[in-house]
């Protein structure tokens, strides 16, 4: 977990050991994973920046950058209008999930 007194830039990743493991059991290389999941990442709003330091300050657990990206791309593909997250905490995969769907999406949070 960061120090809560330091700011964090929410560009999380694997890192290069657990990129290696994961990859390796797919026959991909580290930099296909990590050039992947850069290509999914977008810029964090002050929003989303806020969210995290207050989790890291609070000692809140929270999806990385990375988890919330992968999770915004396969909700696009597979959403049918409604989502049900269980677990919510402070909302911060809520809002990636919230923004990467159509307007019309129910979110449910328990």
């Amino acid at each position: 977990m960061p120090d809560a007194a330091q700011p964090i830039d929410d560009h999380d990743s694997l890192g290069s050991a657990g990129a290696s493991a994961w990859a390796d059991g797919f026959g991909v290389t580290a930099p296909d994973v990590t050039r992947y999941g850069d290509a999914l990442r977008t810029l964090p709003d002050a929003v989303l920046l806020a969210m995290r330091n207050v989790a890291a300050s609070e000692g809140i657990p929270m999806v990385d950058a990375d988890t919330a990206a992968l999770s915004a791309l396969l909700l696009r593909a597979l959403h049918d209008g409604r989502v049900v997250e269980a677990g919510t905490d402070i909302g911060y995969l809520t809002l990636h999930l919230a923004r990467a769907l159509p307007p019309s999406t129910s979110i449910m949070s328990v």
